[in-house]
Order: C-alpha cells, then structure tokens, then sequence
C-alpha cells in the first residue's frame, strides 16, 4: 500500500497550490407532467431560479409547449408557465432567456393570424420571482414564416429576439433578421438585419446581448468558408448599426460558426461545434476579447482535454470569470450521453468535466448551458426520465474543497484519509468520486489533494 500511495503523496507535494472548489451536482429537475417527447431541456439561470422550456409538452395542443420555473436551492418547483393562447405546435418553449427580473420564453411557431401570419412566432415575457406573464412582444412587420422567438436574450432593459427565417431580401427568401425591444413595455428599438444577408444564412438562429453591443449568429452562411461554415454580426444597441462581421480564418464547411454565443462585459465566446481542427467534429470555442470592439482582434480558441471526434463541443454561457460549455454528442458516459466543461476565462483552463450521475446513452446532456453566480444548469433533451424523450435538468452548485477530505470520517486529516482514498479510487468507490461526476480519474485526485491541503474535516 505505501508504495502504492507514492504517486499520490508526490502529486500532493506538486499541487500544494492547487487547492480550490469543486462543481457538484445537487439537483435533476422534471416536468412533474413530463411525457414522451416533450424535450424538457431548454434553459436559463440567474442563481436563484431556473426556467426550463419543453417545447414538445402537448398541454394545449400537440407540441404547444410549457416551461417550468424552480427554485435553485431547493430544485423544487415553483409554477408552470403556460400562456392562455398557447395552441397547437407553436412551440412554446422552444427557447428562454433570464435577466432583470424577466424571463423571455420563444413560441417560434405560434400563428399571429391563420391566413397571414402562419409560423410568425411570439415571445412572452414573465416575472422571474413569481412566473407571472408580464406582456406580449411581437414584431412590428410580424408575417407568415418569420419564426420571431426561436431565439432570445436578455441584458439590463433590453430583450433580443431572432427570426431566422424572416424574408429580408424577397417574397419567400428566408435570410434572417432579429429584433432589439425595450423590456418591460415590449416597445420595438430596432431591427436588425446584416448588410450581405443571402438566402438560408440563418441569421437570428442565435442572439447574444450586453450593452452596448448585440451579437447575432448566422451559422448556415456560406459567403466566406464554405457551406453552413457559419458567421456573426455585432451591432450596437442603441440604434441597431452593424459595426462588424465575424468569421473565423480557419473557418470551414459545415462549422457551424455562431449556432451558440454568449457574451459579457470582457469577451464573446462563439461556438462552432462542427469544426475539426482538433478532431472530426470535435468543435471549438472562440474567444474574442471585447475590449477591441467594434472591430475585433484575432480570437483565441478554447478545446477541452478529451476533444474526440463527433464531440460537437461548442454550447456556450459566460460569467464574468466563468465559461461552460456542453458538448451533446460527448460518449464518455455512453454514446451520445453528452456533457459539460468548466473553464477559466482569464486563462482558458479547464476546471473540470461535468456529466450526469446517471447518465445514459442518447441524453444529449449539455445541449442547453446556463450559468450564474455559482450554479450551472445542463439541460438533457433526450433523457428518457419517465418516457422517452422526456429530458430533464441538472443542478451543480460549487462545494468548497474542505467538503471532501476527511474520507474515513474520523474527524482527523491524516494519512489513513489518503490510503482510504486510494482504496476507493482503485475500487471505483463513489467515497472516491470527489467531484461527484460519475468517472473515475485524474479530476478525483487533484480534487481530494485540494481538499487534504486545504486542511480541513
């Protein structure tokens, strides 16, 4: 046992300045009325509540949708969000945004009129502390087709809402364009629409916003890498000009580029979850660093340490000092049972690998991230709960590194911790998964080191 103990006793010397906290997960949130494909899983986050949209929920209709809103400490649910005009397949749910004190919910398929506004889409706006509806936004010029509300974002009185499908440059020529409103009122600011929109770019599939700047992702344009290689446009807020697009120079086919962003007062990180710079599908993040806008610099790329090919890493949410990102496709835990990474923003470190304690095969864990304060949410769009399809929700909070050392619970930190440790780590004993993910690795060592060097019971 002791010379098994070396390595370990040796990494502990090497890592004395590595003790800090771990993610763990502490809650996985259901519809209480979840059936088969309802896809509970779209979500957002301000740490204190958590909406989670089920597009495919058939509450008033086939594929009518619902949302849910819970309480974080406790994951217990607080209401059902469910508009009274909800009708059948306008998708409600389909995407939701979280930010002073409202949460947006997108209904892309809803039908303003039956004859001319088919598919033009809605966004409701809620209370986030009581789930009340607070209004109605729809779009000045709303037609048939425009799916307003597959995307939405939220930064202090503004709401920003994609209709990727809108016909910009003809009758029947979906390009895309996305719309600024004020929030609460619902009043129209600006639409916004790129200078070299063509047909089937998509823009709007995906909006971004932090004043004073709105990012709008494009991830089927091919004016510039190819095929669905992807773009992003960066506007200001205040009266919609375009000030820039990007797309990156190792950009290719069938990237991606700007399908998931997300931005804060320092950076904006833009995922393209098709590139194969690492591995075939293995996906990357770019970090753009704000501070150069409107035109800026070259971006930085962020991989995790696994990359493999069909990853698809490149789902995105941001804190001031925080970057998460799920990777849907990832199979560590089962084909296509998914999962999410943690980094540091200042120098694109990885923190640590989060899955599911039970996941399975086909969950698709991480295809929706959020991220505030100290809580994560990960949707799992295909985790089949109670049925199949059902998804679910999942709740990390970060524990303080001195939660976890005292293995042998003898209220003593000394060496019969570290040789119970490694007793349960070559026994893949759950007392050895610190950071409470399911796996058995290296991320379990340096977790318990920091810990036992952080001293405490």
């Amino acid at each position: 046992m002791r010379t098994t103990l070396m390595p370990l006793l040796v990494l502990m010397t090497l890592s004395a300045a590595a003790a800090g906290d771990t993610y763990t997960e502490q809650h996985k949130l259901t519809a209480p009325d979840g059936a088969a494909d309802d896809y509970f899983s779209s979500l957002a986050t301000d740490g204190t509540t958590v909406v989670v949209g089920a597009f495919g929920h058939d509450a008033n209709g086939d594929e009518s949708g619902a949302a849910y809103l819970y309480d974080v400490a406790t994951g217990s649910l607080i209401t059902k969000l469910l508009p009274a005009d909800i009708e059948t397949d306008d998708n409600f749910g389909f995407s939701v945004a979280m930010g002073s004190g409202y949460i947006a919910i997108g209904a892309p398929e809803y039908d303003l009129d039956p004859l001319v506004g088919i598919q033009s889409g809605v966004v409701y706006l809620f209370d986030s502390a009581t789930g009340t509806q607070v209004t109605k936004i729809m779009p000045d010029d709303a037609m048939s087709g425009q799916f307003f509300g597959w995307s939405v974002a939220i930064h202090q009185d503004l709401l920003v809402v994609g209709a990727p499908f809108d016909d910009v440059i003809g009758p029947f020529m979906p390009s895309g364009s996305a719309y600024i409103f004020e929030i609460p009122s619902g009043d129209q600011v600006a639409k916004l629409t790129p200078t070299d929109g063509t047909l089937l770019d998509d823009f709007g599939a995906e909006v971004a916003v932090h004043a004073p700047w709105v990012i709008v992702g494009a991830p089927r344009d091919a004016d510039d890498n190819g095929t669905n290689s992807g773009s992003a446009y960066i506007f200001d807020t205040a009266i919609g000009i375009q000030f820039a697009k990007l797309v990156p120079s190792d950009g290719a086919e069938f990237d991606g580029f700007g399908r998931s962003m997300a931005i804060n007062q320092d950076v904006i990180a833009i995922g393209a979850s098709g590139h194969d710079d690492g591995a075939d599908n293995g996906g990357v993040v770019y970090m753009y660093d704000t501070a150069t806008l409107p035109f800026p610099a070259p971006p930085s790329k962020v991989y995790p340490d696994d990359i493999t090919e069909g990853h698809r890493f490149g789902n995105v949410a941001l804190t001031d000092d925080l970057l998460l990102v799920g990777t849907s496709w990832d199979s560590e835990m089962g084909t296509e049972a998914g999962a999410a990474y943690l980094f540091d923003l200042a120098t694109g470190t990885q923190i640590t690998k989060l899955t599911a304690q039970d996941a399975d095969p086909e969950d698709y864990f991480g295809g929706s991230v959020s991220i505030a304060n100290d809580t994560i949410a990960v949707g799992a769009s295909g985790d089949d709960n109670s049925v199949a399809d059902s998804g679910s929700a999942y709740l990390f909070a970060m524990t303080a590194a001195c939660a976890f050392a005292d293995v042998n619970a003898d209220g003593v930190l000394n060496v019969d911790d570290v040789e119970a440790f490694v007793i349960a780590f070559l026994a893949s004993d759950p007392a050895a998964d610190c950071d409470a993910n399911g796996l058995f690795n290296v991320d379990d060592i340096e977790c318990f080191v920091a810990s036992f060097l952080a001293g405490c019971p």
